[in-house]
């Protein structure tokens, strides 16, 4: 495709998440131009497209991807169905961005990339933070020492429950994924175990 030529973006999900990625499709990317969203979700689609003046509203994702206009996909939906969506694009033909996380286990993670690389089609994850400057601060400040310390408090703007596991809760599963992955694997605790040890207030 020549460098000068719009690329055709189809989105998947017309949630909250969804619903942000659209607006910057539709209105702050140049050459990128969303022609069609995808939601189950009754009115949801509808009601989206209908604002942002995308021309394609589906129930299904299957209906998206047969769309022969749409080069690429963003999916948005919710984290359970990312591997599915992701792998059902691919054998599509269609080039993906899938929103973080990309799957719940490794197993997952192993099928998504594998069907792309199968596929021969470019698979990008949202890491989005990694762009941040307060992440790429703290990022560069782990890196200069070497080493992070133990770990002894994550904090929240909200406050929420001193045990925590994967899934537990949705803004903390947010903050750890947005983390570097040092800092991850810092604070996720072994099933039945306790977060914990450094602070990070991230």
């Amino acid at each position: 495709m020549p460098a000068s030529q719009s690329v055709s973006i189809g989105l998947i999900g017309a949630g909250r998440i969804g619903s942000f990625h659209a607006e910057s499709l539709a209105r702050r990317l140049v050459d990128a131009e969303l022609v069609a969203i995808a939601d189950p979700a009754p009115g949801a689609v509808e009601r989206l497209a209908a604002r942002l003046g995308v021309p394609n509203a589906y129930l299904s994702v299957s209906e998206l991807l047969a769309n022969p206009e749409i080069n690429g996909v963003v999916i948005a939906t919710p984290a359970r169905f990312h591997t599915s969506v992701v792998v059902e694009a691919a054998r599509a033909g269609k080039a993906v961005f899938c929103e973080k996380p990309m799957a719940l286990t490794l197993e997952e993670a192993d099928e998504a990339i594998a069907a792309a690389k199968v596929a021969n089609v470019p698979l990008q994850v949202g890491f989005n933070r990694r762009w941040d400057q307060a992440f790429q601060e703290g990022r560069a400040a782990i890196r200069r020492q070497g080493r992070l310390g133990p770990a002894s408090a994550l904090t929240h703007p909200r406050p929420r429950p001193l045990r925590w596991r994967p899934g537990q809760d949705a803004a903390m599963d947010d903050l750890l994924r947005n983390a570097d992955p040092r800092l991850r694997h810092a604070f996720v605790a072994q099933p039945g175990g306790e977060a914990g040890g450094g602070h990070c207030g991230c």
